[in-house]
């Protein structure tokens, strides 16, 4: 009984600072540029493509800045 409890214990313990990091996500309407701090997390609700529901895409803003370099890229060779 106490390896059960002590191992539900650790798996809650381990699992906290996910749950804690995810609540401290802001949500746009439009797609994030990866402007602050690069590990804070951003997200914006990308419409869906056959629903009408939208989808909430999160990143942090290291991944956004990347993303926004690879359309900046895209934009210049066209």
């Amino acid at each position: 009984m106490t390896r059960i409890l002590t191992i539900t214990l650790c798996a809650i313990s381990i699992s906290v600072p996910a749950f804690a990091h995810s609540a401290q996500a802001k949500v746009g309407t439009t797609r994030p540029v990866g402007n602050g701090n690069p590990s804070s997390i951003n997200c914006y609700l990308k419409d869906g493509t056959f629903s009408r529901i939208a989808t909430k895409v999160c990143k942090t803003n290291a991944e956004w800045a990347r993303i926004r370099i690879i359309i900046d890229k895209g934009d210049r060779a066209n």
